[in-house]
């Protein structure tokens, strides 16, 4: 799972982080969201907690994104990424899984929209690893 859940925070994440700009949610993007979590078997059952733990994500993107500037590496804007999801009481695959939808889907304009794109294109790939490995996990 720690191999998964690097390949995952790398491949998707990390490297479309670095187009950073500013925050704002986009139109649909909590329907988007729980939509994404509710097809990676997330439950989103209690909307509210579940779309703090992704605003929170959000806000910590974007106080990394301030703190760090422009010139930021993908690495530095990452930081605590996981942190709300994992404070939240999730375990990692769940946490990167909200972490992204989060990303994708609530403030998709952190990213830019080229990799924010990107990203989108990657989720059906995302979502499918991750289900193949929860399920040989047991979970």
């Amino acid at each position: 799972m720690r191999t998964f859940v690097s390949i995952a925070l790398s491949g998707m994440t990390v490297v479309a982080l670095a187009a950073c700009g500013s925050s704002a949610s986009s139109e649909g993007g909590e329907d988007v969201y729980l939509a994404r979590l509710g097809e990676a078997g997330i439950d989103t059952g209690d909307r509210d907690a579940v779309l703090e733990v992704g605003e929170k994500t959000c806000d910590q993107l974007q106080e990394n994104a301030d703190n760090t500037g422009e010139d930021a590496a993908a690495t530095d804007l990452v930081v605590g990424f996981t942190g709300p999801s994992r404070d939240a009481g999730y375990d990692a695959l769940d946490a990167v899984t909200i972490s992204v939808a989060s990303v994708t889907s609530l403030c998709p304009d952190l990213l830019g929209e080229d990799a924010s794109r990107e990203i989108q294109k990657q989720w059906d790939q995302f979502v499918t690893g991750r289900n193949t490995l929860s399920d040989s996990l047991g979970g």
